[in-house]
């Protein structure tokens, strides 16, 4: 205690029996030691790494060396100051690093007259088998890499490690982080931050996840005042389309029940999207009318469901009224900074100054809320990128606290001028957290190879976990797992994709508000998509929307298997590994899950070696025996079976084709040839399109095409490989349907390539490789169409059932053909054995459509439903 020379070791008490100590050295905190732990189990850093200016103090050489270090300790706080003054010709300056427990955490405060450029705690004394970040990726063993902050990639400033020795550790900063720096070689594993700053460290035992929930105690952050009305809310995402068309998916969602739901409009700005910002209004008439767009508001105002717009400020255009470099950030060596390039309209934007942007806003808001009277506001890019430092016209340097402030104080202007309107954005980090409501969550995959939208990680293992959401559910709303195709990473929709049994899985483990996008509304589809995410988890996710994550298991210290709990009671057991999870009464295929909080449970799970999916709750359940495809999918598969050499360029591609699922019209054949060589950024380099005879309507068991098309490759191609791609469109629309066996985020099955032989231009053999059988998606849908039985239902198909005093309701989902319903009554209606004394067809108003004939077996009901009709009414 008291004044004390730098070989004195300084102790601070933390909660739950952990202990801190920090030796200076010769140069204080910057070759001291920092130690955190309980008894054996313990890390110790080499201090903390400090730049000002770019030049690191301390250290062999220093770029700049100490003068003078004093220690002193205030043994009552159990604080300790370091102040450490600098040799420097001009500008002296000391920093000051303040150290002191706070609940279970370390606090290790640092400031500087000048400006501190690099901040980061030092070297491990060991090894992390074990990493967490952002919205949760948890990787075991991994290799040397750094990741940026933003909100797709490092979306916290808080990250996590299990060191080899037993502890864990959470380390946190209050500025934006710049990155995560990994390089278990070197044992280093920190986050770097600059300016004056506050570091936090918080020491565990049986994860990361143990110190997550401390530092939630000692996060200061609260939510924004808007976070619990956009909390748990169903979110429509829709990109694309025209105003009335909006209206009328809206107004058919409520039929079905989905109103605790908001929508987001994101394409509908003056000149088209993300160009001429910021002059977005009115909205553009291309989509439609003004009196178009208010429809849609007044449709949700009357459900209460918030509904907004997409909004920019990130990106000035030139061209634009009132462009001025005055506005725009600036480099360093003054140059200023270009933001997107909007590749279609040929136009660059540059990078707006956080400090300029009010004035625009103003004007905007004003006009939009006069006119159209949004209750939701969502601004892009916000939370998706990091946060910046930024010179402006004069060379003024202005730091990313002021970005943090000026944005943030955006978002609480706009609420508060719409009248408590939500505000969101993209991403999600969480520097805005009190400022803003929530955000679309961008939850990229990791890989080890080069595949869009994924980031290059290397590891032995990853898994997605709830790291964002166990310390942050509470206080901001994250939604989704991200768009369809930056989440699928060039995988399929049917299998990835947003309304995948993987995405779901993600959003059930993270907690996350469902979340939907204009796809699922395609023609002949009526929002299935969309109903069917809805009433199967949002009685969950509504129950949960403001709870705290209480626990975070992997048993058998799998993270491919997961269990959390929630305060509330809540309890949720994810399965995305490859193999079978037995597990609380459940047979849980990979990613499926069992979610179970009170009377509300969801499921994705296996009944009869099936993999279905079922929801109860106070008043009703639901059930999918999925006869029909996720997502659309149909269960039609095509192979490449052979190539046929005709001579010169010319051959014929025979393709089998695998129907179990017919469609309800015809289609026609896409097939595309792709080499890098083609000049189209599609790489397309020639195509076989045709309309197969017979037409798909009447396609049955195994289908042969290929032989009556002779395909010829056009002379400005040569030889070489070119991949193969096939599927099956919509002519009038250009609509894509979900196949079975492998398809990209194109919605094309890939069968191989052809090589192209010879010499030149000449081409004198054309050969096929046909690609391996891919994996079969069609194994997660009923395409035998078996009864499935739940209990008090045997179906393969999918209906929610509404239990009244005196009848039920069943509505199927939407556009789905005949299926047959056996319901057993007596597990139902809660009374004692009920009889049906009629069954009628409905529409959405309610309106008897016909009568439904119906059998009888003792308290068991059967009858059949028909494609069209909108839900069914049995009188008990």
């Amino acid at each position: 205690g008291g004044k004390a020379d730098n070989s004195h070791e300084f102790s601070f008490e933390l909660e739950d029996g952990y202990a801190a100590a920090v030796v200076p050295g010769k140069n204080g905190i910057l070759d001291g030691v920092l130690a955190v732990g309980k008894s054996e189990k313990c890390v110790v850093y080499d201090g903390i790494q400090v730049a000002i200016l770019g030049l690191k103090l301390g250290g062999y050489p220093p770029q700049i060396p100490m003068e003078k270090v004093e220690a002193s300790y205030d043994p009552a706080t159990q604080t300790l100051q370091i102040r450490h003054a600098m040799k420097q010709a001009a500008d002296p300056a000391d920093l000051t690093v303040t150290i002191w427990p706070e609940k279970s955490g370390l606090r290790i405060r640092c400031e500087c007259p000048q400006r501190i450029t690099d901040l980061a705690l030092g070297q491990a004394d060991q090894k992390a088998p074990r990493v967490y970040y952002g919205h949760g990726y948890c990787i075991e063993e991994p290799g040397t890499f750094q990741v940026g902050y933003g909100g797709h990639a490092l979306s916290t400033s808080h990250v996590g490690f299990d060191f080899e020795r037993g502890l864990s550790v959470l380390t946190a900063c209050d500025n934006p982080p710049d990155y995560l720096e990994v390089n278990p070689e070197a044992k280093t594993y920190t986050l770097h931050t600059h300016m004056n700053a506050t570091l936090t460290i918080v020491p565990g035992e049986i994860n990361a996840f143990d110190c997550a929930f401390k530092y939630r105690d000692i996060d200061a952050r609260q939510a924004s005042p808007g976070f619990v009305n956009k909390a748990g809310r169903f979110v429509f995402d829709i990109w694309g389309g025209r105003y009335a068309d909006h209206a009328e998916i809206v107004k058919n969602m409520i039929a079905y029940g989905l109103t605790d739901s908001m929508l987001t409009l994101h394409d509908w700005q003056r000149w088209g999207y993300d160009y001429r910002l910021p002059d977005v209004y009115p909205p553009t008439p291309v989509l439609g009318t003004m009196e178009d767009m208010r429809k849609i508001g007044e449709i949700c105002a009357k459900e209460g469901i918030p509904w907004g717009l997409h909004d920019n400020y990130i990106d000035f255009y030139p061209d634009a009224e009132e462009y001025s470099y005055d506005h725009i950030c600036f480099t360093e060596a003054g140059q200023p900074v270009r933001a997107w390039y909007n590749e279609g309209r040929k136009a660059q934007s540059y990078r707006w100054r956080p400090d300029h942007i009010r004035p625009f806003v103003k004007r905007n808001l004003k006009l939009i809320k006069e006119n159209l009277k949004p209750t939701h506001y969502f601004i892009d890019v916000f939370t998706s990128i990091d946060m910046f430092d930024f010179y402006d016209r004069t060379g003024a340097f202005h730091s990313l606290l002021e970005t943090r402030k000026y944005w943030g104080e955006t978002f609480r202007w706009i609420q508060d001028y719409l009248g408590g309107a939500v505000t969101t954005s993209e991403a999600g980090d969480d520097q805005l957290v009190g400022y803003l409501d929530g955000a679309d969550c961008q939850f990229l995959r990791l890989t080890t190879g080069s595949e869009p939208f994924c980031f290059r990680v290397p590891c032995r293992n990853w898994q997605r976990v709830p790291w964002y959401d166990a310390v942050l559910h509470d206080k901001f709303s994250l939604h989704g797992a991200g768009y369809s195709n930056r989440y699928q990473g060039d995988r399929s929709r049917a299998e990835h994709g947003i309304e995948s049994d993987d995405y779901l899985s993600t959003e059930i483990l993270t907690g996350h508000s469902l979340m939907i996008d204009r796809e699922v509304f395609a023609e002949g589809l009526g929002g299935r998509g969309a109903v069917r995410k809805y009433w199967l988890a949002q009685d969950f996710v509504r129950r949960i929307a403001t709870d705290r994550m209480a626990g975070i298991e992997f048993p058998d210290n799998n993270i491919h298997r997961q269990i959390i709990t929630w305060d509330s009671g809540a309890k949720v057991y994810v399965n995305r590994g490859e193999s079978d999870w037995p597990v609380a009464g459940k047979i849980l295929p990979e990613y499926g899950y069992y979610a179970i909080n009170g009377e509300i449970r969801t499921s994705i799970e296996k009944i009869q070696g099936l993999i279905v999916e079922q929801s109860s709750g106070p008043g009703r359940f639901y059930v999918n025996g999925r006869d029909f495809g996720p997502g659309a999918a149909l269960a039609i598969r095509p192979t490449a079976k052979g190539l046929e050499y005709l001579g010169g360029r010319k051959f014929k591609l025979l393709v089998d084709w695998e129907v179990s699922q017919s469609l309800a019209k015809d289609a026609a054949i896409f097939l595309h040839f792709k080499n890098n060589q083609s000049e189209r950024s599609d790489k397309i380099a020639f195509q076989a399109d045709q309309n197969p005879q017979p037409g798909t309507r009447a396609w049955q068991g195994t289908i042969h095409t290929g032989t009556d098309r002779v395909i010829e490759i056009p002379e400005s191609m040569g030889p070489g490989e070119y991949e193969i791609v096939i599927g099956l469109y919509e002519p009038a629309t250009g609509y894509r349907y979900l196949l079975d066996g492998g398809q990209d985020s194109e919605r094309s099955n890939h069968l191989g390539q052809i090589v192209a032989e010879g010499q030149g231009g000449q081409i004198t053999s054309v050969r096929l490789i046909a690609a391996p059988p891919q994996r079969n998606i069609a194994s997660r849908w009923n395409e035998k169409q078996t009864p499935v039985d739940f209990g008090p239902v045997v179906t393969c198909g999918a209906f929610r059932c509404e239990i009244e005093p005196d009848n039920l309701t069943i509505t199927p989902l939407p556009e789905l053909g005949s299926f047959s319903i056996a319901l057993r009554l007596d597990q139902i209606s809660g009374k004692n054995v009920r009889q049906a004394k009629a069954v009628t067809a409905i529409g959405p108003d309610q309106n008897t459509i016909r009568t439904v004939e119906f059998t009888r077996e003792g308290t068991m009901l059967k009858f059949q439903t028909q494609k069209g009709e909108f839900a069914y009414r049995i009188s008990l």
